[in-house]
């Protein structure tokens, strides 16, 4: 996992599925798609310049649906994966049932994929490299991206509600389930720096700011002022304006903090 103005139009969508392969799974590398699909890097991040452009916060939504799709049974884009009658998919997994976002983008970058280089690229290859590319636009670092993943024909329903973090979840925790993912406290800070874009939905950090602000927080103007634009968006009644959403990082609202900063 370590980790506008053109629109374009498609007569058909092509959904994401599984692309089979004969015989044993080969190990990601870089030119995976040297001679199959060559361009595929080239079309993803002229897509994603595309995307971003159109609304900022779309590169947020993509690194989330990463996110949740590697903490679950790996980055195989199983969090893709439609429910029906007899398939339990993770889309209504408590962590992302109105909540995670981004499937028709990654429809959207798969159909213009699909029009150059039909049957090859996997979505799960397909998200991780757009995940990457938001990444970068938003003000974060490069990284090469190994490719040559298989769409899982399975999702983990159980393990998408166990698996991923949650908001009220205590550090403990957090570092546990990291750990279980084989990663390290550093790299839970490094990741949990894709935080600082994005909204969050008040029914997320209502307890927050209702309960213990004052206790981890410095008593300050600035902070008393924050707080109170925090209660008018998100009402302490939990009935109401649970949807409501505010930026992650009031300082930062569309690009990535990549150091520590003093506020």
């Amino acid at each position: 996992m370590k980790l506008l103005v053109i629109f374009i139009v498609h007569a058909i969508c092509i959904p994401c599925f599984s692309f089979d392969v004969p015989g044993k799974d080969l190990p990601l590398t870089l030119d995976y798609y040297k001679s199959t699909c060559p361009t595929v890097f080239d079309v993803v991040k002229k897509e994603m310049e595309c995307i971003v452009k159109e609304d900022p916060r779309n590169a947020a939504i993509l690194i989330r649906l990463h996110f949740h799709d590697c903490f679950v049974q790996g980055c195989d884009g199983s969090v893709l994966l439609e429910e029906t009658e007899t398939f339990q998919g993770e889309k209504k997994a408590s962590p992302n049932i109105n909540s995670l976002k981004g499937y028709k983008i990654v429809d959207r970058i798969k159909n213009i994929i699909e029009s150059e280089c039909p049957g090859v690229v996997s979505c799960a290859d397909l998200l991780t490299i757009s995940a990457r590319d938001a990444t970068i636009l938003v003000g974060g670092p490069y990284w090469d991206v190994p490719v040559g993943r298989k769409d899982s024909k399975t999702a983990g329903y159980e393990f998408a509600t166990s698996n991923i973090p949650t908001p009220e979840e205590g550090l403990i925790s957090i570092i546990s389930k990291f750990h279980n993912q084989g990663l390290s406290v550093e790299d839970m800070v490094a990741l949990s720096g894709a935080h600082t874009i994005g909204k969050a939905q008040c029914r997320n950090f209502r307890s927050r700011i209702y309960e213990d602000f004052h206790v981890t927080s410095a008593l300050n103007p600035v902070s008393e002022t924050y707080l109170a634009s925090l209660r008018e968006i998100c009402p302490a009644s939990s009935g109401e304006g649970g949807s409501n959403v505010t930026a992650m990082d009031n300082v930062t609202r569309i690009s990535l903090t990549t150091r520590s900063t003093t506020r």
